[in-house]
């Protein structure tokens, strides 16, 4: 009994003593978690609005992010997958993303209570930066009767892109100054994959492929080493009514070196995209952001040459100001190198 008892004792002390360790070893680890969420929550981190994985928005988010975290001594950055600039712009205004991408017809469309916005008026977001531009790009076979966007009549169309505001827009845009109702008079197709769309084009199942990116685009590129391709312009007096109208369109052209195999220029109708920022995120962080961005464009342009635009001297200031206001902070370093004209 004696032993019994001596063993259940040492056992005993065992026990507690587990017990004692595991308690110490889980405060340490509780203590570690929290100092990590206090360190998280007074870094300064910026999250950027972008949009689905793979997509352009997405490429540039990611590069303008990765260039502020490793440029930057004050602050780290982060590209957010997203829906693209309707869903950027309202994670913006709830604070749940600091900056974001976003084209210019839905910044527009923001701040002016118009379109996806007509019941919810978004102001509190500027610009830090214009970026990239995407065409109206309206692809034929070599061979194809299609001379004209009012040749689209009775044919079958790929254009649109399931649950973008941007591409239905523009499309309607230009089909309606040409008298086209891209509901009656002709079939209108689901442009993605863009692949499968170019494929359909050139099994002769679909007679136009339109698309609204930025160029060279990929799968033009592709299409056009197999096969021959036209592009067709959109009329001058159309696009000067189509601007008249909706003013965070622009006139664009598809220059004649841009691919090998089309050597003539095709004016277009355009729109850019632009980095942005919630009104909350102060001057001087701002200030502080598109230093870093711009000191830093041959990094940024080494990660991928589609972030150009967003870090070159002359286009970062190149919106229309119908389309919205720079931030304060942005402004101040573009007048400190001497690149904000205020006219």
């Amino acid at each position: 009994m004696k032993k019994k008892s001596i063993g259940f004792i040492v056992l005993m002390f065992s026990l507690f003593g587990l017990v004692a360790c595991n308690n110490d070893s889980n405060n340490e680890a509780e203590e570690n978690a929290a100092s990590k969420l206090e360190d998280s929550a007074d870094s300064d981190d910026y999250s950027i609005g972008s949009s689905a994985e793979g997509g352009l928005y997405h490429t540039n988010a990611s590069t303008l992010a990765q260039t502020i975290t490793e440029n930057s001594e004050d602050f780290d950055a982060v590209a957010e997958p997203t829906g693209g600039s309707v869903e950027n712009v309202r994670l913006l205004s709830s604070g749940e993303t600091e900056l974001g991408i976003v084209s210019a017809d839905t910044m527009y469309d923001a701040v002016n209570g118009e379109g996806e916005f007509e019941d919810d008026k978004y102001e509190d977001f500027s610009i830090i930066a214009s970026g990239h531009t995407s065409y109206a790009q309206i692809s034929v076979p070599e061979d194809s009767d299609i001379e004209s966007v009012s040749d689209l009549e009775g044919k079958t169309v790929a254009w649109r892109l399931q649950g973008s505001s941007t591409v239905e827009n523009m499309g309607k845009a230009i089909f309606n100054e040409y008298g086209l109702d891209p509901d009656e008079d002709f079939d209108s197709e689901i442009a993605s994959p863009y692949e499968d769309a170019a494929q359909r084009m050139k099994d002769g199942r679909t007679d136009a492929v339109i698309t609204f990116p930025g160029v060279p685009t990929p799968w033009v590129v592709e299409y056009l080493t197999a096969d021959p391709m036209d592009l067709i312009s959109v009329d001058e007096d159309k696009i000067d009514n189509i601007l008249e109208e909706y003013p965070f369109y622009e006139k664009g052209v598809i220059e004649d070196d841009t691919y090998e195999e089309i050597d003539y220029e095709v004016p277009t109708v355009a729109f850019k995209a632009m980095l942005v920022v919630n009104d909350d995120v102060s001057e001087e962080d701002v200030y502080e952001l598109t230093k870093t961005l711009l000191e830093n464009e041959d990094y940024a342009t080494s990660i991928s040459k589609e972030v150009k635009p967003y870090v070159d001297e002359d286009n970062v200031t190149s919106v229309d100001e119908e389309v919205g206001d720079y931030h304060p902070g942005a402004v101040k370093y573009y007048e400190e190198i001497g690149i904000w004209d205020e006219d």
